[in-house]
């Protein structure tokens, strides 16, 4: 909290006190200052509580990140850089949670922000790949039960699909993609 002189301490009790707006004249005769003085002094204790209202609102936002913060003591801008650090260290958090959906291990041990998204975008990207080469193959077996795609690429095991689409359609001649990855040929 901020430090408030005897002055402050004393508009404050009085305006507590008094439970209602007062009249400048009148506090300021009451603390023997002119009204310029309190005009001032009102401004600068205004200026203080918004502050410390300030700082609280910064200390409840980084307590919604870590429940145990205590900001007591810290400046504004130490709490500001608090905050910046609690929110980064969610964003890690949900990134390597979100990876560790792809891949159990992964502890993302010294890398940024935006590495550990590239790294997610890369485990996504690879999981859609995969998917996409399990429905493949999935099609593919529908029409050749022992068809084995171990190690095709999709363009790979797309062209044995069609392959095997033409010869059950009646289209004579043409050879799925050899085991060994080659395309079809007709």
């Amino acid at each position: 909290m901020t430090k408030l002189t005897k002055i402050e301490q004393n508009i404050q009790a009085i305006l507590f006190a008094a439970g209602e707006p007062y009249e400048k004249e009148r506090l300021a005769k009451l603390l023997e200052i002119d009204r310029q003085t309190l005009e001032q002094l009102v401004a600068d204790l205004k200026a203080k509580q918004e502050a410390e209202q300030q700082k609280q609102n910064l200390i409840n936002e980084i307590k919604t990140y870590d429940s145990n913060y205590d900001g007591t003591g810290k400046t504004l801008e130490q709490l500001q850089s608090d905050l910046a650090a609690a929110k980064e260290k969610k964003q890690r958090t949900d990134l390597i949670a979100e990876i560790r959906k792809y891949d159990p291990s992964y502890t993302g041990d010294g890398k940024s922000l935006s590495e550990l998204q590239a790294d997610l975008d890369a485990k996504k990207a690879a999981n859609e790949e995969q998917q996409q080469k399990d429905a493949l193959i999935a099609e593919i077996k529908k029409l050749k039960s022992d068809y084995n795609g171990e190690g095709k690429t999709l363009d790979q095991l797309r062209a044995d699909l069609a392959a095997l689409q033409q010869q059950s359609s009646g289209g004579e001649g043409q050879n799925p993609a050899s085991e060994s990855g080659e395309t079809p040929t007709p």
